[in-house]
């Protein structure tokens, strides 16, 4: 990896993501959609649109916020998946696998431009990592 460098030589400040490390969007995983529609509609206002027979988009306000994905069909158990942002998916996952962390899925580009993946913690945790600019 090549450092860019200021006028002098010295190293260049490097542009910082603001929402680098932030919370950005996550999955509530749950064996009965229905009734976790119906609960989070008269709770938040949220509006749901169905991807597919499994997910539906979460949205608030008309902005997507999250994914509500049935479980019945997949080992996961029910609970919520937190994604973070970061700008650099494959280092972030390789400095995650130092640490102990597991590759649950693997880098999925969503649109062309975003990208999620996610992984479990030392402790069994699974989270996600979540990058607006595709760049594996």
């Amino acid at each position: 990896m090549t450092t860019s460098r200021d006028h002098r030589g010295e190293p260049a400040e490097q542009a910082v993501d603001p929402d680098e490390g932030m919370v950005v969007f996550w999955h509530l995983r749950t064996p009965d959609t229905d009734a976790a529609r119906a609960f989070y509609s008269e709770l938040f206002g949220w509006d749901f649109q169905e991807i597919n027979h499994l997910t539906f988009a979460v949205r608030n306000r008309g902005q997507m916020i999250g994914c509500l994905l049935a479980e019945k069909e997949r080992s996961e158990v029910p609970g919520s998946v937190l994604f973070v942002q970061v700008a650099d998916v494959p280092g972030t996952l390789e400095r995650a696998e130092r640490l102990g962390g597991e590759l649950v899925t693997p880098p999925m580009n969503i649109g062309g431009t975003q990208a999620f993946a996610e992984l479990r913690d030392p402790t069994g945790t699974t989270f996600g990592l979540w990058t607006q600019s595709w760049g594996i």
